[in-house]
């Protein structure tokens, strides 16, 4: 009997240990693995400050493209062979493309970069926003 006992208070010992053992190396595993994705986390931020950067390069040379853009279009509507409906017609179209690119340009500039996700989501409705301008405005050439 006493040997069952000292066989069975082993056993718990052993178990207990391995226990243990295996809590370590699970907290150990899991400081790694926290390591690892705050690394991960941090190139992707790099790298989305860098696509962030040069977006916005993109984003300030297509607004001044769309200016000279205006620009034309406001002397091709002084078209003598327009009537002043037509004419007035084009106008507003032409303030309203000018009030929506400058919108574009200040929400752009009021954006703060904070995390990955929000700037992904922001790029892809300021492009949709741009692109659904610059194909109206190729529709008025």
């Amino acid at each position: 009997m006493k040997i069952r006992m000292i066989v069975f208070a082993v056993t718990l010992t052993t178990c207990g240990f391995s226990s243990n053992g295996q809590e370590l190396t699970s907290k150990r595993e899991s400081a790694f693995a926290q390591a690892d994705a705050d690394k991960t986390r941090r190139a992707a931020e790099l790298d989305s400050d860098s696509e962030f950067q040069l977006f916005k390069k993109d984003a300030e040379r297509q607004y001044f493209e769309n200016l000279k853009k205006f620009e034309s279009l406001k002397l091709k509507n002084k078209d003598k062979d327009k009537d002043k409906e037509e004419r007035e017609q084009c106008s507003k179209k032409i303030a309203d493309f000018e009030k929506r690119n400058t919108e574009l340009k200040n929400r752009f500039a009021n954006f703060k970069h904070t995390t990955t996700i929000q700037w992904i989501s922001f790029k892809d409705d300021f492009i949709r926003d741009m692109d659904q301008l610059e194909d109206e405005i190729r529709s008025m050439r």
